[in-house]
């Protein structure tokens, strides 16, 4: 086994933690980590088993990643969420969040392949939902 058997959580900083939380929590379905009191300028919401922190920061936000990530400045580019229906979610999203692009589908030559389309959250940080299809986990 290697040194990192799992991923815990993701700290974003962001400019409004009230929109945030309604984005995260409301929008996308997040479950709240822990009770949210918005005068604490943080909240959390998990994603399965991993915990996604927010935390009020300061100054510019960087700008928005595109869909090509071969365009986009070095960095983290984006965090995906898997879905079971990938038409489904999108479906259910459309007209409420802002996409990146069209749906995507990426094959390794392992026969594993991966659905996926990206979109924002409200402060502009590039997300994707994935239905994926991975060998490795059959």
């Amino acid at each position: 086994m290697g040194l990192v058997i799992g991923m815990d959580n993701h700290d974003i900083a962001c400019l409004d933690i009230e929109a945030m939380y309604d984005f995260y929590v409301n929008t996308l379905g997040m479950v709240p980590a822990y009770p949210f009191d918005p005068r604490e300028q943080w909240f959390a919401a998990t994603a399965g088993s991993t915990t996604l922190y927010f935390f009020r920061g300061e100054g510019e936000h960087l700008p928005k990643a595109g869909p090509d990530i071969e365009h986009n400045r070095p960095g983290l580019e984006s965090l995906a969420f898997l879905v079971a229906d990938l038409d489904k979610a999108i479906a259910e999203l459309d007209g409420r969040v802002e996409w990146c692009g069209d749906a995507e589908t990426w094959r390794h030559p392992n026969g594993s392949w991966f659905y996926f389309r990206h979109f924002y959250d409200v402060e502009g940080n590039k997300l994707s939902l994935s239905e994926a299809h991975d060998i490795r986990w059959s």
